[in-house]
């Protein structure tokens, strides 16, 4: 028997529980967050919230200063930089993590520094940073976008940032409206990419919609067993 996945419909403007290393909070039980909602956070043992900083805001779709949870010293882990290659040596030289950003070099080989020369964490829309070590910081997208480029950012000795990554909509939108015999959307209904089931009026029925690309294509209202079977066929896409 084929799953059926329920969605659900979000305000633009909301949030997604974001991810925050070494660190709990009480989630919503609707799964996300309005706009002005307010988190506040609890470290794990041996961790503590960096600058006293406890809470985030939901702002227009984001969160604004996520809190950072370090140990006392505030280092830790690994010197590399990035998981798409590049590390530091006992010099603070290396090779470079990724394209773009203006760098200092000696000789042919880029020079990095720890993260604190760079000062404030750049903010990388639709994403938060989910991991701080000295010398990089890793980014992770939110729900419903999907990451161009590398995770992670390293900080150059001349104060500037290596390349960002971008955090592209990876989700479709079914407007209110009728689609097939046996299913009219009464409000926006927010899908991720991929395939998804909305129930149909009638018990165990349901559309497959697929989303990809921001385009949606979807099929009649079919049973689970039909759906099962794969005769229930995709007819018509919409932007």
């Amino acid at each position: 028997m084929a799953t059926v996945l329920i969605s659900w419909c979000i305000d633009e403007k909301a949030c997604f529980p974001p991810t925050i290393p070494n660190a709990k909070y009480t989630e919503n039980s609707n799964g996300w967050y309005e706009e002005g909602d307010t988190i506040r956070t609890t470290c794990d043992e041996g961790y503590e919230h960096k600058d006293r900083s406890a809470t985030a805001r939901c702002t227009n779709g984001t969160w604004s200063s996520l809190p950072i949870c370090e140990t006392g010293t505030g280092h830790g882990g690994s010197p590399e930089v990035g998981t798409g290659g590049g590390h530091t040596t006992s010099t603070g030289h290396g090779t470079q993590p990724g394209g773009g950003g203006s760098s200092t070099t000696s000789g042919s080989r880029t020079v990095y520094a720890t993260i604190n020369t760079c000062g404030k964490h750049p903010v990388v829309p639709n994403a938060v940073v989910v991991q701080v070590e000295r010398m990089y910081l890793k980014y992770k997208c939110n729900s419903f976008y999907k990451q161009e480029g590398l995770d992670t950012v390293a900080c150059y000795s001349d104060g500037t940032w290596s390349a960002l990554p971008v955090c592209k909509e990876a989700f479709c939108v079914m407007k209110p409206g009728p689609y097939v015999y046996g299913l009219d959307i009464s409000a926006a209904v927010y899908l991720k990419e991929g395939e998804q089931k909305v129930p149909c009026r009638w018990p165990d029925y349901s559309v497959a919609v697929l989303c990809t690309n921001g385009r949606i294509t979807y099929t009649h209202c079919c049973s689970s067993y039909d759906h099962g079977r794969g005769v229930c066929r995709y007819i018509t896409t919409r932007e």
